[in-house]
């Protein structure tokens, strides 16, 4: 007899899938690569059952405050992250 896989558990999968969350998102801060509003993030991540979401916008911080204050009254336990990519010149 050949060994057989066992069938994946399609609960487990989706419980996996659940937990992914953004990490690298670009805001209408970061000039020519970010389409997103700020604004429009803690309902997008709400909707798709995200725990976690950070902002890592182009060489500029200046979303972090509005980031901030808009996620944390729309989501009650969100995990923030912030961060800046430097590009050297």
């Amino acid at each position: 007899m050949g060994h057989f896989r066992p069938v994946p558990d399609v609960s487990r999968k989706e419980k996996r899938m659940s937990k992914f969350v953004h990490l690298h998102i670009h805001s209408e801060f970061s000039l020519l690569d970010g389409a997103n509003r700020i604004k429009d993030l803690p309902k997008r991540a709400k909707e798709l059952g995200m725990d976690a979401i950070a902002l890592t916008d182009h060489g500029v911080m200046y979303g972090a405050i509005d980031f901030y204050k808009d996620l944390t009254m729309e989501l009650e336990k969100i995990n923030l992250n912030w961060g800046c990519i430097w590009n050297k010149l």
